[in-house]
């Protein structure tokens, strides 16, 4: 019997400048995967973020522009 892998994600803390840092989730290897979620602002997450795929791809726009808190993020594969 096969069992396929997933990453999961706990967004414990986030808090970026709306719009201009934004954090893209994508499924799979590199950013031309299926999108999960594009994350920017204040965010509550009450669950987990689980991919369809063995791995995720993650990434983050910035400006120089202002700082806010930024996030947290634990993640568990398997």
């Amino acid at each position: 019997m096969s069992f396929r892998h997933h990453v999961v994600l706990n967004i414990t803390d986030f808090y970026t400048e709306p719009y201009n840092d934004v954090l893209a989730l994508f499924d799979g290897e590199n950013t031309t995967g299926k999108h999960i979620d594009v994350l920017h602002g204040k965010r509550t997450f009450v669950s987990l973020i689980r991919n369809e795929n063995e791995t995720m791809s993650l990434l983050f726009k910035t400006d120089h522009d202002v700082s806010y808190d930024g996030f947290r993020i634990l993640f568990k594969a398997g």
